[in-house]
């Protein structure tokens, strides 16, 4: 069976068909640990695994960022003035 192009990944070859050493895999992990850990905001990563045929087992790694915005707001007046902005921008 061969691999589609796009879904290839482009970090560990993974996707072509061909296993990859589980240290490739904890490396990749590591790496994007690090990654979110020093990331000015919130992430997330989840792992599952499930046995294949031939005595493989998929991991399947999701890794993403989150960006959280607080703003203060305190009365009526401020979502008027939001609102005039969102037009201003809209005009322009």
């Amino acid at each position: 069976m061969k691999a589609r192009k796009d879904s290839i990944c482009p970090s560990c070859g993974g996707g072509t068909g061909s296993a990859v050493l589980l240290g490739t895999v904890k490396n990749k992990i590591g790496e994007l640990f690090d990654e979110l850990y020093v990331h000015d905001g919130f992430g997330g990563m989840e792992i599952d695994m499930r046995i294949l045929k031939r005595g493989q087992k998929e991991i399947l790694v999701r890794c993403g960022k989150e960006f959280r915005f607080v703003v203060d707001f305190s009365s009526k007046i401020d979502a008027a003035q939001g609102r005039a902005a969102d037009k201003e921008t809209e005009t322009n």
